[in-house]
């Protein structure tokens, strides 16, 4: 459990203070108009990592059970309400890269790309809560004969035409 948040000034004037509440768990340290820090000891956040990396790992494996591929998505349900504008079968598609780039996230310790692929599958459920767009998304595409492509920036007679 992390404590109330400790001035970034106080770990500046007597940082030993602060670290000896590390025994008690994370601190951290607030800054005035900016993004709070996170001061932790290198073994606890090893062993978040090691224990996400593992949970990932067995709930991967898991998606093999057809019980348990219903349990976690009805759980996962809960804590994502849009899943329920995914057909069922983009439901188990988002399980599948849930816990695949989970697992892969946990094992380099960057979670950008599991954030990344969450706002993918959500804007996802977005369109296909969208009757209108969706229709519109299904649609096919403009025929490409019809179009006149732009010229490219490193085309030499584009750029004469230009002056530039």
């Amino acid at each position: 459990m992390t404590a109330a948040p400790i001035p970034l000034s106080s770990f500046v004037r007597d940082y030993r203070e602060v670290v000896n509440h590390l025994a008690d768990g994370e601190v951290v340290l607030s800054q005035r108009g900016k993004e709070p820090l996170l001061l932790s000891s290198l073994r606890r956040r090893e062993g978040d990592r090691h224990a996400v990396a593992a949970l990932a790992h067995l709930l991967t494996h898991a998606l093999d059970n057809r019980d348990l591929v219903t349990v976690l998505t009805e759980s996962l349900s809960d804590e994502y309400p849009w899943m329920e504008f995914l057909p069922v079968h983009e439901r188990r598609a988002f399980l599948d890269d849930f816990f695949r780039v989970l697992r892969a996230s946990a094992t380099v310790d960057r979670f950008a790309a599991f954030d990344q692929m969450v706002e993918a599958w959500k804007s996802t459920a977005e369109i296909y809560a969208d009757p209108e767009l969706l229709a519109r998304l299904r649609e096919p595409a403009v025929d490409e004969t019809d179009a006149t492509p732009a010229p490219s920036p490193l085309d030499e007679d584009a750029l004469a035409a230009t002056g530039r």
